[in-house]
């Protein structure tokens, strides 16, 4: 299970006192790296927090996750099946798509919840090629 705060507005304290001191606002979903096996399913969870620590509400959130053979490309090489329940997202890669995945790609999943999008998570994809088929 992977915990994410779903850090959907930064609050940013600005005075008039003249300041140098940069600021660094960060937008960027939580690496998480995937190792799976050709053919095999694949299952984890991703919970969601709000910044106060309180569970986040995802019963009006749409949900996605795809991989692709890299950021840019244009189909997908697979769809991640999600399921929310409360404020965790149950992700499951079925061994059907497992089994079409190329030997490196990348993946995110992603939540549009009141017409604002954040990627909880991402990172790379790593399938092994299996021997009993």
């Amino acid at each position: 299970m992977v915990a994410i705060p779903a850090g959907r507005v930064v609050s940013l304290p600005i005075s008039r006192a003249v300041d140098d001191t940069p600021v660094t606002l960060r937008a960027l979903p939580r690496t998480v790296n995937l190792i799976t096996y050709r053919g095999d399913d694949f299952a984890f969870a991703v919970t969601v927090w709000n910044d106060d620590g309180t569970a986040a509400d995802l019963t009006a959130a749409t949900v996605r996750a795809q991989i692709r053979p890299t950021a840019d490309a244009d189909t997908p090489a697979g769809t991640i099946a999600t399921t929310v329940t409360a404020n965790t997202i149950d992700c499951h890669l079925t061994a059907a798509t497992s089994a079409t995945l190329p030997p490196s790609a990348v993946w995110d999943v992603e939540i549009v919840d009141a017409g604002w999008t954040t990627t909880l998570a991402a990172g790379n994809v790593v399938t092994t090629a299996d021997v009993t088929r």
